[in-house]
């Protein structure tokens, strides 16, 4: 008899910057990190206080389904922290990135006078104010 889902793979690109991102960012801790052929290796994650696990893998074949809508959502005790934690803001290679998933109220971003809107994967709308 089924009792849980194991785990939920993300198909992802890069798998060394998904696995930074994953536990330095969202505090998945590491279950099983290793080869899997000469192309890629099988990282399973543990969602914090969850038996849930998470897959940072591509199969053969399924590339186009990096960066897609991912059928799942993640539940979390406080939104809000969430919301405003720094930890979803961070500069890269002399770019801030704003990284937050879907499904956070007020999912908007204000940016400083200058800035400006380099990527985004997901539809969005983008609006420029006369302040910036």
């Amino acid at each position: 008899m089924i009792k849980q889902i194991k785990f939920v793979s993300i198909p992802v690109e890069d798998q060394n910057r998904a696995l930074d991102f994953y536990t330095e960012k969202l505090g998945f801790t590491i279950i099983t990190d290793q080869p899997f052929d000469e192309k890629q290796r099988w990282i399973e994650l543990r969602v914090p206080k969850a038996e849930t696990r998470v897959v940072l893998f591509t199969a053969e074949g399924e590339e186009k389904r990096i960066g897609s809508m991912m059928p799942m959502s993640y539940a979390c005790d406080d939104i809000d922290k969430t919301y405003e934690d720094p930890k979803s803001y961070y500069e890269e290679g002399g770019t801030i990135v704003f990284a937050r998933s879907l499904g956070i109220k007020r999912n908007a971003v204000v940016l400083p006078v200058g800035y400006e809107l380099i990527g985004c994967n997901v539809p969005s709308q983008v609006l420029s104010e006369p302040d910036g």
